[in-house]
């Protein structure tokens, strides 16, 4: 599968040549009018396998490492902890079940398997990636509630967590059950492959319009809104708890200068300066704070929005534009 398998952290390319504009990626068996065959570009095909290779190797001992972690404190998990295990279970599912499958795919060229295989693996290639993106949509939900609901979300339990993961997993493996009828062992130019099939061709632009806003899309809104909440109601508690800091710091000293004989006793306890030190101190903290929290969510929000754009921007360029350019 050409258009829509591989993960957004290594962005597939056209390995193809002589490609007409109809085809998508590759792989659309209802695009082509020519007779020549289609010849692989063998370098660049070399470098999206070696890409791969390197992606499922980082990706596999990275979250090895974070579920060892997470089994050896298994007994002190927080809602946290089990949201960085779903993901890091996602994220293995994406690296056997979608980066595997089409790094094998490119080195052998033509699918080798069954229809049944053919249908099953770009089902699966499919769920990694709307699972990818509604789990960590999911984790979003519940670190808002976290922060800007805490009295309702302490009484959340981890089964709560397991219900939200599980709805997510579900969603993605019901929005990928159009892939069962898309694709199929089909004959091509370059032989028996695995193909997808859009009859009428108006249908390829809707089905690619829908992944780009299901996956894509809708996510990066969610978090956007979610995490510009939590930013918010961090940045509005700063600014109340710090306004009452300054009143308990004056209430502080009055009380300790009242009980001082002299004058010259004020000197040796706590200065106008002292007072303004402790509020100055206090407010660089909750400024550090909120920049902290300000610069995670724009990485998460950023990370997750680069990563994925030149995946879509380029399916739905090819899509949506005749002449979009495929060497």
């Amino acid at each position: 599968m050409r258009y829509i398998t591989t993960h957004p952290n290594e962005i597939s390319t056209q390995i193809w040549n002589n490609v007409s504009s109809t085809e998508i990626w590759g792989n659309f068996s209802a695009a082509k009018n020519e007779t020549q065959p289609i010849k692989r570009n063998q370098d660049l095909a070399n470098a999206e396998v070696i890409t791969l290779a390197v992606v499922i190797i980082i990706t596999v001992i990275g979250n090895s490492i974070v579920l060892i972690t997470l089994f050896q404190r298994r007994k002190k998990l927080t809602r946290m902890h089990l949201f960085i295990l779903h993901l890091s279970v996602t994220d293995l599912f994406v690296a056997f079940f979608n980066n595997l499958p089409q790094m094998i795919w490119d080195i052998t060229f033509l699918f080798l398997g069954t229809d049944l295989l053919c249908r099953l693996v770009t089902y699966l290639q499919s769920v990694a990636m709307y699972a990818s993106s509604y789990v960590l949509v999911a984790t979003a939900i519940d670190r808002y509630f976290a922060i800007c609901h805490p009295l309702s979300s302490h009484k959340w339990t981890t089964a709560r967590v397991h219900i939200m993961v599980f709805i997510a997993w579900m969603l993605s493996f019901l929005f990928s059950t159009p892939q069962l009828f898309i694709w199929s062992m089909q004959f091509s130019n370059i032989g028996l492959t695995c193909q997808a099939t859009f009859d009428p061709k108006w249908t390829l632009k809707f089905y690619i319009t829908w992944l780009t806003v299901a996956i894509w899309i809708l996510p990066t809104i969610a978090l956007t809104l979610f995490y510009g909440m939590m930013c918010f109601a961090v940045w509005k508690r700063g600014r109340s708890t710090l306004g009452s800091s300054r009143t308990r710091n004056r209430a502080f000293l009055t009380n300790r200068v009242s009980t001082r004989i002299g004058q010259n006793h004020l000197t040796r306890g706590f200065s106008e300066e002292d007072m303004e030190g402790q509020s100055v101190n206090y407010n660089r903290g909750i400024s550090r704070a909120k920049v902290r929290s300000v610069a995670l969510t724009l990485s998460v929000v950023a990370c997750y929005f680069i990563c994925w754009s030149p995946f879509f921007v380029c399916q739905m360029w090819a899509a949506w534009d005749e002449n979009a350019p495929y060497s």
